[in-house]
């Protein structure tokens, strides 16, 4: 495990009670970054009235959510950490719970917001902590990346090439602009000349034009190869620079990542790209032209004789970032 850059838990100690120090930031609730008497560290909230609480509190895997009642001040809740070893990405929900729910004007809206926004961190988690991405995942989740800052950071900048990356949000696309939407795709330089393609949604864009991007991956231990984790930390320190440390940390975690050393094994560079216009008869199985009474279906495609469908990758890019 590492420790955050900026932990808000610093300095700190356990006592017989939780100890705290206040957000200093604006928020309709009074927050505070705390640690348990047991040493555990956590987030409390107060300032929440008894009609705004949930019937059911969420149950995240890890993490104990508790109410509890105050004398002046309403209710209070806590959140507290029982794995050290999920201590980044517990400040990854913390920080996450906090910024959507400071977007509220009143302290039952933003109370509302909070725990809304916990119930989804309660789905996530059950992905996320305790498993690790697979080989292949791993490769996807390069590709979005060096995409992602390779390619649409340096002509979008940082805001909105993050707001242009669908994928953490179940997108059937990883990338969508007001212009078009990217599938990407990573295939293993000696490998079968092919894709796999997982929903019957993801060649399909009935509105927008979409654009398939395949990168070749090459295993490598050269010094310019590159890591999930590199990747990552890089995307969040870009992003503590220009104030979005929040909104990366929480895409690279609905995306299912969480650091891990074992990731650091696992080095590629990029030895090529190539980019096809998904249009008229380009061979596919598609939700718009298949019965309804399939529901869904996974299929493996073959990128050779796609001639006609190639289009320019430096072309296709800026296509995509056009008026964004």
């Amino acid at each position: 495990m590492t420790t955050p850059l900026n932990d808000p838990w610093a300095g700190l100690q356990s006592s017989t009670n939780w100890v705290g120090r206040r957000l200093n930031q604006p928020h309709p609730l009074d927050l505070f970054w705390a640690v348990h008497p047991s040493g555990a560290i956590g987030l409390v909230t107060k300032g929440m009235t008894r009609a705004t609480l949930p019937g059911r509190l969420p149950q995240l895997r890890g993490i104990s959510v508790e109410i509890e009642p105050g004398s002046d001040a309403g209710y209070s809740l806590h959140i507290f950490l029982r794995q050290e070893e999920d201590r980044d990405l517990f400040l990854r929900l913390c920080n996450d719970i906090i910024e959507i729910s400071s977007m509220a004007t009143t302290e039952s809206e933003a109370t509302r917001q909070l725990f809304g926004r916990l119930k989804r961190w309660q789905r996530l988690l059950g992905l996320s902590i305790g498993s690790l991405l697979s080989d292949r995942e791993v490769r996807g989740l390069i590709g979005e990346l060096w995409l992602l800052r390779k390619n649409l950071i340096p002509r979008l900048g940082l805001p909105g090439a993050l707001r242009s990356w669908v994928a953490p949000d179940c997108h059937p696309q990883d990338f969508a602009s007001t212009q078009s939407v990217i599938e990407m795709k990573v295939r293993l330089t000696g490998s079968r000349n092919q894709v796999s393609i997982s929903s019957l949604n993801q060649l399909d864009s009935p509105i927008l034009p979409l654009r398939l991007i395949v990168a070749e991956l090459s295993p490598s231990q050269h010094i310019d190869a590159l890591s999930l984790n590199e990747l990552a930390q890089d995307l969040l320190e870009d992003a503590e620079k220009d104030g979005d440390e929040i909104l990366a940390e929480s895409l690279l975690c609905r995306r299912g990542y969480v650091h891990s050393s074992t990731y650091d094994s696992l080095t590629y560079e990029v030895t090529g790209q190539i980019a096809f216009e998904v249009r008229g008869h380009f061979p596919r199985i598609a939700r718009s032209n298949v019965d309804h009474r399939i529901i869904d279906a996974t299929y493996s495609l073959s990128l050779e004789n796609l001639e006609e469908f190639r289009s320019d990758f430096d072309t296709t890019i800026s296509m995509f970032c056009m008026q964004q």
